[in-house]
């Protein structure tokens, strides 16, 4: 698809704080079925589909190499690909995640579309 852009309409909090994703790309890139959202400070969320149906969440601080396993503390509904651009698929879709055990609980519901 030539000219689309991703966009996201969150309502999530990391550690009590506004997470408002200003980067959304395919999961695909990194090897899993979802989406990874970025904020303003480099925080990292990702929200993966697992073979289950059910949410797989992982919280990367900034800078961060490895992530926070979070768990399926949520559900994730993504719908059928609408196209690719360099080949990796469009993911559109939503999340709604209550994890507040941890040390960074996540808590809220997401929106994105053409994530890519």
């Amino acid at each position: 698809m030539v000219g689309c852009a991703a966009h996201t309409n969150s309502t999530l909090r990391v550690d009590g704080t506004s997470f408002v994703p200003v980067i959304c790309q395919s999961g695909q890139t990194r090897g899993f079925l979802g989406v990874e959202l970025v904020d303003e400070q480099q925080r990292r969320l990702r929200l993966a589909q697992g073979v289950d149906g059910g949410l797989q969440a992982v919280y990367l601080p900034p800078g961060a190499a490895v992530g926070e396993h979070l768990g399926g503390c949520g559900t994730i509904k993504l719908d059928a690909p609408g196209g690719a651009v360099n080949g990796v698929k469009n993911v559109t879709g939503q999340a709604e995640l209550r994890c507040e055990g941890g040390p960074y609980p996540v808590t809220g519901h997401v929106v994105f579309e053409d994530c890519h």
